[in-house]
């Protein structure tokens, strides 16, 4: 078997619609200032992590646990998604999603589709589930290759073995660092980066 680990991103990938991201700024209102640092950090100009700290800065307070959920939950599952996972797990193949997304939306999704690993970022709540101000970037968009290089030694598969699905530019060095690396739905930006591009996730099965 040539592939034994499939790695898939989150937002877009998985999921249709809205970036969680933008669904959490689009529900506290922040999305304008949010742009802006995006741009501060596609530049280099700020870190993730200070990227993370001054997005949630300007979130509610106190912020809640209860809050994000009531957001990130309603997520949209691809329609493919469950049957290509299943597909997957009964060729004995291992699942992963290696995602930039909050762990209250990653983890909620894995356990939904039974995907084996989760990779994402956190952040920490006190006692009373309120956000206590610390943020664990573990997943750097502009550098997901980090992830799933962390990935492969926690699951023992060379990347060379690994088949990772994404959908945006920032998912550049996490496709081209694994063994096959697949684009859904932009046939200009994969040509761009020199990625293959597939219709849909169901593509995903005629590579194995």
């Amino acid at each position: 078997m040539k592939y034994r680990l499939v790695a898939f991103d989150l937002d877009g990938t998985l999921t249709k619609g809205e970036g969680s991201w933008w669904m959490l700024h689009r529900r506290f209102g922040t999305l304008e200032r949010s742009i802006e640092l995006d741009c501060l950090y596609s530049q280099g100009k700020i870190s993730y992590r200070q990227y993370m700290l001054m997005d949630l800065s300007m979130w509610p307070k106190p912020l809640a646990r209860s809050m994000l959920q009531e957001v990130l939950l309603k997520y949209q599952l691809r329609e493919e998604a469950k049957d290509v996972v299943d597909n997957l797990k009964r060729a004995g193949i291992k699942t992963a999603v290696v995602t930039a997304a909050l762990d209250i939306i990653a983890e909620d999704l894995c356990k939904k589709l039974g995907i084996e690993y989760c990779m994402c970022n956190k952040i920490g709540f006190d006692a009373n589930d309120i956000y206590n101000g610390s943020v664990y970037p573990l997943v750097d968009p502009k550098n997901k290759h980090l992830a799933l290089q962390k990935l492969s030694k926690e699951t023992g598969v060379k990347l060379n073995s690994v088949l990772a699905v994404g959908d945006s530019d920032y998912d550049t060095t996490f496709l081209k660092s694994a063994g096959k690396g697949l684009l859904i739905g932009n046939e200009i930006l994969a040509k761009q980066i020199g990625i293959e591009a597939i219709p849909n996730l169901s593509a995903v099965l005629s590579y194995l």
